[in-house]
């Protein structure tokens, strides 16, 4: 009897240990995106599904190893390691480790060298929590292995089917993962693991189909939507910046920042442009390049750095749309063409003329900052000297702005926060000196243009918020996401004419909208597919993944966006053809009036 109790007992310890190692698996990879108060105001049974999704790693790792203490051990190392990196990843790009990200491995190795990698408490509790857990296991590893492997197989046969079990049925119901709007705001919701889990399962779906599409669907869009603007007299050259996370963290309400000067003085000062702020929830250079050069929005793919994945040969964008209506086109970006695969996507979507780091004459510096806005705008002003008579299109990614903000001496500091952030106050320094450069950049590019003697529009747009900033604003409230919340991933967006003012325009838009807008504004003829963006922009001046907001910047209820004859669902039909090949894709509806092809 005594000996039995003690097996007993030896049963019940070894089920606490393994449940134990498990919740602290769940939990590491939890911490590494989402805060504690994230964590506990979510709803226990998205909790629960995030736990069991860890606990189906162990199982199916215990059918293999056929050991306790050796399946604790590879899973508790594994799921170590990747909260450990889903942390670097997610505070220095501003998205978290997903499948996808493994194409992008190579540039994040191009620019790591400007971060400083520091160890912050997080990743030592987990590195000490791993060693401590790791001895504790070499220790107890007889008591853990006492029964033979195949009992061992059994129990975590059962493990692997009762937590698949409650996965699957939160998978088939309200639970399954949602990752629209942002990563951080899915996470909060139904939990990382969940959520990485939901991105594996769609990699392979690259293209959603939205509810309700159909080529007849199609059809009466283009029956019911008609191209009614006019082509000014003269075209006007069109330069689109990218700029590399420009930025205004003034726009944090939670982040009270002082400066002793205005740091956008020249951009706060152009009453005669469009400007506000182009909404960038997905945090990565490459889906904001997607969006702005294909008017595409990340509402339909999946990939976070489309030009890894998608074949651009035939897809429609502004370089082929005003290549029809007879441009010269420019593209040019001062880092390496393998980057995101750029090189690659940049000849597929057809730009005449293409430039790259070694292309690039000027090489300004700023301390170890390199790359500068001033610099790049020098080359761009060669290109368009450069091209030929016609209209011309010059598109440009700049890097000056590029994290991390620690590179040069504090001496360096142009501009200087008044607010203690802590270890982040010299970072916020060097960040807002680079944006104060961008800023007198602009000003010497426009001046440029303003008395060139052709008709010119440029477009500016930082692509996303820096990492490090972000993080100071707070947490997401999954109960009152708003205007405020959402302004926080917005960047400052800039429509500037040299032979007209733009004096109204709106303070939010959605960053894929951002080319349309400006080309209608310069009085560029529209595509039918331009025409339904802003016809949408009207309405929902911000549709991104999973979230639209009203002139009024209230959310848009589901049963409004869900109409099947409204602007939402008009446009993302229309993307769904344009993301098609061959003859199922309507091209006319694609194409300036009159140019088909």
């Amino acid at each position: 009897m005594i000996k039995q109790k003690k097996e007993n007992l030896r049963i019940v310890l070894r089920v606490l240990a393994a449940a134990a190692v498990i919740l602290l698996e769940w939990y590491a990879l939890e911490r590494s995106i989402t805060p504690p108060e994230a964590i506990a105001r979510r709803a226990f049974v998205s909790t629960l599904v995030s736990i069991c999704t860890v606990a189906a790693l162990s199982g199916f790792a215990g059918l293999i190893c056929g050991r306790l203490s050796l399946t604790l051990g590879v899973t508790g190392v594994l799921c170590a390691l990747v909260s450990v990196a889903n942390y670097y990843v997610n505070s220095l790009h501003g998205s978290p480790l997903r499948i996808s990200e493994i194409a992008s491995f190579g540039t994040a190795m191009d620019v790591i060298g400007g971060f400083r990698i520091q160890i912050p408490p997080y990743v030592r509790i987990v590195i000490l929590g791993m060693t401590a857990a790791l001895a504790l296991l070499i220790l107890l590893r007889r008591f853990l292995n006492a029964h033979k492997g195949r009992v061992t197989r059994l129990v975590f046969a059962g493990v692997l089917a009762a937590s698949v079990g409650v996965v699957a049925l939160g998978f088939s119901g309200q639970l399954r993962p949602f990752i629209g709007y942002s990563w951080d705001y899915a996470a909060s919701l139904y939990g990382y693991p969940a959520c990485l889990v939901e991105d594996t399962l769609e990699f392979h779906s690259r293209i959603i189909r939205p509810e309700g599409y159909s080529a007849e669907k199609v059809d009466e869009i283009a029956d019911r939507l008609h191209v009614t603007s006019a082509a000014s007299k003269q075209l006007p050259d069109v330069i689109l910046i990218l700029n590399e996370t420009f930025y205004d963290p003034a726009v944090y309400e939670a982040l009270e920042l002082e400066v002793n000067r205005d740091y956008l003085a020249f951009y706060h000062s152009l009453n005669t442009a469009a400007r506000g702020y182009a909404v960038v929830p997905y945090g990565g250079t490459n889906s904001s390049e997607y969006e702005l050069l294909t008017s595409n929005s990340r509402a339909l793919i999946n990939p976070s750095a489309p030009f890894n994945i998608f074949d651009l040969s035939n897809a429609n964008s502004v370089v082929s749309y005003l290549q029809k209506l007879g441009y010269e086109t420019w593209a040019m970006h001062s880092q390496s063409g393998s980057n995101y695969s750029r090189s690659r996507a940049y000849a597929e979507l057809g730009f005449d003329h293409i430039l790259f780091q070694d292309d690039f004459a000027y090489r300004d510096k700023y301390g170890n900052r390199y790359r500068t806005d001033a610099g790049d705008y020098k080359t761009l002003i060669d290109c368009y000297e450069a091209s030929q008579s016609g209209p011309r299109f010059l598109y440009i990614l700049t890097y000056q702005n590029h994290g991390g903000y620690e590179q040069n001496p504090s001496g360096w500091d142009t501009i200087h926060t008044k607010t203690d952030l802590g270890e982040l106050t010299d970072d916020m320094d060097e960040f807002l000196t680079s944006i104060a450069m961008s800023d007198a950049a602009l000003k010497g590019l426009l001046d440029y243009f303003k008395d060139c003697g052709r008709p010119v529009v440029v477009i500016m747009a930082g692509d996303h918020p820096p990492a490090f900033v972000t993080e100071q604003g707070g947490t997401y409230d999954a109960e009152h996401l708003d205007a405020a919340h959402v302004r926080m991933n917005g960047t400052p967006y800039l429509v500037w004419c040299s032979d007209r003012s733009i004096r109204t325009a709106p303070e939010l838009i959605t960053l894929s909208d951002l080319v349309p807008m400006a080309l209608k504004m310069a009085g560029v003829p529209l595509s039918v597919y331009y025409q339904a963006i802003l016809n949408l922009q009207r309405q929902q001046p911000v549709h991104v993944s999973g979230l639209s907001l009203n002139t009024k910047g209230a959310v848009v209820p589901r049963n409004v966006t869900e109409d099947p004859d409204g602007p939402l669902n008009t446009y993302l039909y229309l993307e769904y053809n344009n993301l098609q090949d061959g003859a199922e894709r309507r091209q006319a509806l694609f194409d300036p009036p009159g140019k088909t092809s």
